[in-house]
């Protein structure tokens, strides 16, 4: 299967996109990042309410090869988590841009949206990552 990187997201180095909806950013990881994982077998998420920092981990995902920290691209507050996935991570599998999203964070400054990139420049920058 190709990996798929749509347009309307933004993306970071760490293979969190972000979807923006007013003030509303939905937060999930890229397909390219679970091809890399493989098989998952753990998903920790923050919980309704927490505050969450640009840059600073705000969860984990695990799976039978690794554990990977997930990185917030965004400052804001934590108003909805999607629990479905802990119950079963097939949905995060084979759906990360669409049901499988993880939380959804009211931004506190959307100017931070500004320094992620577009599906065209993630893409190239996926491309590097696997020459290396």
């Amino acid at each position: 299967m190709r990996t798929y990187y749509p347009d309307k997201l933004k993306y970071t180095k760490t293979h969190v996109w972000v979807k923006l909806k007013g003030r509303i950013a939905t937060i999930g990881i890229t397909q390219y990042m679970l091809k890399r994982l493989g098989t998952l077998i753990y998903l920790d998420l923050p919980q309704v309410g927490d505050e969450l920092l640009a840059g600073i981990t705000f969860g984990e995902v695990e799976s039978i090869n690794a554990i990977s920290d997930l990185t917030c691209p965004v400052e804001g507050t934590v108003i909805k988590d999607n629990k479905r996935l802990l119950e079963d991570l097939d949905i995060l599998s084979n759906d990360p841009y669409g049901e499988g999203w993880l939380i959804k964070v009211r931004i506190a400054n959307l100017k931070q949206l500004n320094s992620l990139m577009t599906a065209e420049e993630y893409k190239k920058y996926t491309e590097n990552c696997a020459e290396q």
